[in-house]
């Protein structure tokens, strides 16, 4: 199978920040998540002590590196030691908290907490930039920086690589003797098998290269293509497309620091202006592309709660709120950019909207790379427009740490991020989800207008071509002949 991807810097599953999934396919994380987003086996089962302050991983039986060797539990303790000390979630939710690791046995990993990890579990499970296990001896050679030898790319996944020719390809090919989990549930976490013989990943940038590839035959799979090439190729006969709800939320942040936006009232003006539908459907073009929802949390995932707040556009009162506000006419910025077409589809119907309500709005349109370094200063900005990928827990959600661009600090948010962070038991962490969600929808940090669907172009050889989760994988597609 022929798989179209973006470049990456390295197969480092931990270290490389580029959304591609080759390395998952090569590598496994200790635990695995589920299709609602529950922790599973991965290749480890796992069990917390009574206390939660002491969580043993213990490998399943026969599990083995592509180079042959059985897999200790030493290299599950090394794997995870260094990417709890490099990586920032892994610091955040398990380094912080971890008071030692060790490999009480072959089989056992030992971990021990200072106080209790409510997001250990998920992280262990998370695909991207996750808790890989590779040998140990890789994690001695590499303890801080990318594993760049190609011959060192050692996993346990359903497939092997073969080549990486940098810039062009990265090959893949069955592992004969992976280990599935026996998993019964969907998603990362369930069973993984091998149906292609090989994959391959080839790097191109072009959007018509990539069209034209499936057409021509040349590729089999090119993940996220933009609206207009749903619009010209669907019902051509050559190709066909899967819609993926992957979670990503086309979004807008305010500047809480400084400036209009500081206001909440001016925030509570902007929402209740807003026609969510009217947007998505500029961004998107067409219905089938995307999903009207207020969650935080993707479709489907055991987090999914929205608020009744949630798409009410109602002008009259937008312009009330406005004017409890205080605003003044004062110039209120907000960036957006084109290089990502929902970010600048989505900003010109808000900016529209804020107009229609009063608002002097100064539209600013920068490169992607611009936009990301300008909204870090708070006195350059009042609203930027972005998108959120999904996470394993939405409490991972980049804007609820009071530093992240926008700059949302909140007494109560703090408290609820404080008990997210101490729980381990599911219904309790969902109860704090949904008061964390209404608590957005009353402070309104952020505004999501709703969650877009992925739109895979592939080509009619392609069976099973659906994923669960925000990261997607290829281990049960196969191809017809």
């Amino acid at each position: 199978m022929k798989v179209v991807v973006a470049t990456v810097s390295s197969l480092d599953p931990q270290m490389e920040a580029a959304d591609e999934p080759m390395s998952r396919h090569i590598f496994e994380t200790p635990l695995s998540l589920d299709e609602n987003g529950g922790v599973q086996t991965g290749l480890c089962t796992y069990k917390y002590s009574g206390d939660a302050l002491t969580l043993t991983l213990t490998l399943r039986d026969g599990v083995k590196f592509h180079n042959g060797s059985p897999v200790k539990a030493e290299d599950v303790a090394a794997s995870i030691s260094r990417w709890a000390n490099n990586v920032s979630f892994g610091k955040s939710y398990v380094g912080k908290y971890m008071d030692s690791i060790s490999a009480a046995d072959e089989k056992t990993v030992v971990i021990k907490f200072k106080s209790v990890a409510g997001l250990a579990l998920t992280s262990l499970a998370y695909e991207y930039m996750g808790a890989y296990v590779m040998p140990k001896a890789v994690c001695e050679e590499y303890p801080s920086s990318p594993v760049i030898n190609a011959s060192k790319i050692i996993g346990t996944g359903p497939y092997k690589l073969v080549e990486w020719k940098q810039d062009s390809y990265v090959m893949t090919e069955r592992f004969a003797d992976y280990k599935a989990t026996g998993n019964k549930c969907g998603g990362p976490a369930g069973n993984k098998y091998a149906y292609s013989d090989r994959i391959a990943f080839y790097f191109v940038k072009d959007m018509d290269a990539k069209a034209n590839g499936v057409l021509s035959g040349e590729y089999d799979y090119v993940r996220n293509v933009d609206n207009s090439v749903y619009a010209s190729l669907k019902g051509n006969s050559k190709i066909k497309f899967e819609l993926i709800q992957d979670g990503t939320k086309p979004s807008l942040v305010f500047n809480k620091k400084q400036g209009p936006a500081a206001n909440v009232k001016f925030r509570q003006a902007v929402l209740v202006s807003l026609d969510m539908d009217a947007i998505m459907k500029a961004a998107f073009g067409n219905p089938e592309l995307y999903d009207l929802t207020g969650s935080w949390a993707p479709i489907g995932s055991m987090y999914e709660y929205s608020n009744a707040l949630y798409n009410k556009p109602d002008l009259g009162k937008a312009k009330q709120l406005l004017k409890e506000s205080g605003y003044n006419n004062e110039k209120v910025v907000f960036l957006t950019s084109q290089d990502v077409s929902y970010y600048y589809q989505t900003a010109l119907m808000v900016a529209n909207r804020m107009k229609e309500i009063g608002i002097n709005v100064d539209l600013q349109v920068v490169d992607q790379a611009t936009l990301y370094s300008i909204r870090n200063d708070p006195s350059k900005y009042d609203l930027f427009a972005v998108g959120f990928t999904a996470k394993a827990d939405p409490a991972m959600m980049a804007f609820l740490g009071d530093s992240w661009p926008g700059f949302w600090i909140s007494g109560q948010k703090n408290a609820l991020m404080e008990k997210m962070a101490v729980t381990v038991d599911v219904a309790q962490k969902k109860e704090l989800w949904h008061n964390m969600t209404d608590l957005i929808y009353r402070e309104i940090p952020v505004i999501t207008f709703g969650e877009r669907r992925n739109c895979v172009l592939l080509s009619n050889k392609v069976n099973n071509a659906r994923y669960a989760g925000s990261e997607p994988y290829y281990w049960n597609i196969w191809l017809s002949k």
